[in-house]
């Protein structure tokens, strides 16, 4: 599961969004509240239409988002069961969402499919892969360090 998805706000640009996104995969689309509201996913901006391209800098997300509802799921789903939900719904992501309706993770078939792919994978207690990275011996070896450990890596 992806413990930190891509969020954006309702009210964002689609100018903005597509600077800063990778094309729509899987962010997910929270109002105000920080509730979830949609969710963008490549296929959205695939269907932006070529017309409305011209109109970009005044369309916001939410008017090509996929609106709710969504199918969701609660923290805790076991890996099992989000692969049956994205199958019988035919979904490429699910997003988690916690009582309060605050997206809290995002879990997509790509996700599931590598674990499948990949069963001797490292990965940490959560089912994460574990990164690590290394550094040369000279030049910035310290910053390069603070620099991997800030960005999470593992080893």
């Amino acid at each position: 599961m992806i413990d930190e998805p891509w969020t954006v706000h309702e009210s964002t640009t689609l100018d903005e969004f597509l600077k800063r996104f990778d094309k729509g995969a899987g962010v997910l689309v929270v109002n105000d509240r920080n509730h979830l509201v949609g969710i963008v996913t490549k296929r959205d901006v695939r269907f932006v239409r070529h017309e409305t391209l011209e109109k970009i800098k005044f369309l916001e997300v939410k008017d090509i988002m996929t609106p709710m509802p969504l199918v969701t799921a609660r923290p805790g789903i076991s890996a099992e069961e989000a692969t049956r939900i994205l199958e019988r719904e035919k979904l490429e992501q699910l997003p988690i969402v916690n009582e309060f309706g605050e997206p809290v993770g995002l879990i997509t078939t790509q996700d599931i499919l590598k674990k499948y792919i990949y069963p001797a994978a490292a990965r940490d207690k959560r089912g994460r892969l574990i990164v690590g990275a290394s550094v040369g011996i000279s030049g910035r070896v310290l910053e390069d360090v603070a620099s991997l450990v800030r960005s999470g890596a593992d080893v």
